[in-house]
């Protein structure tokens, strides 16, 4: 049941609905999406006559006529029922948003493997070390001299043994004191424990 389904709201509302296709495809096609890469999802936020909150629901495509306004009280029927454990099939339902998302596919991205090298990543330690307070799962915590690596430095296949640092311009990485790094072909740092 649909609190309103006069033509005249139908009409506005495949007016207002057409309108956000047409805006969202403009959009993707200003971005450079070509036009059959885009696909438009609809939806809409109903609720119950009386509710204070709504529940977003898949609009389905084409006219919107009494068949799309009975397929969609249905989809908020259904959704209620999942979300709350109860549905009310005898009150009628409010439609208080409409929404259309554009999707455009883009290519597969190919990751840009890293420089190789081997498993001395030597070059890549910063001339400070820094004495830091560690503590291993059996021994007493104690201060050792730590080596601290520039991650932009670091190639695919160095390695690194823990304790150590790595250093880069928005983050920084631990390698504990009973761990071992590797860095992988596009630049992961790939950190294990070490065999017991």
């Amino acid at each position: 049941m649909w609190t309103s389904s006069a033509d005249a709201d139908l009409n506005l509302l495949q007016t207002q609905m057409d309108r956000l296709a047409r805006d969202a495809t403009a959009q993707l096609e200003a971005d450079g999406v070509p036009t059959e890469n885009i696909s438009l999802e609809r939806s809409v936020d109903c609720r119950y006559v009386g509710q204070g909150y709504e529940l977003r629901v898949p609009a389905p495509d084409g006219d919107i006529d009494d068949v799309w306004v009975k397929t969609v009280a249905e989809a908020f029927h259904e959704a209620h029922g999942r979300t709350y454990s109860q549905r009310f099939d005898d009150k009628p339902v409010q439609l208080i948003n409409i929404r259309v998302t554009g999707v455009g596919a883009v290519p597969h991205v190919r990751i840009t493997e890293i420089e190789k090298g081997t498993a001395d990543c030597s070059a890549a330690i910063k001339t400070v070390t820094r004495a830091l307070f560690w503590r291993d799962d059996t021994a007493a915590p104690e201060w050792i001299d730590t080596p601290v690596y520039d991650r932009s430095l670091l190639l695919a296949g160095n390695t690194i043994d823990g304790p150590a640092i790595v250093e880069q311009f928005d983050s920084t990485t631990i390698i504990g004191m009973n761990q071992h790094a590797t860095v992988d072909a596009v630049g992961h740092i790939i950190i294990e424990r070490k065999p017991a």
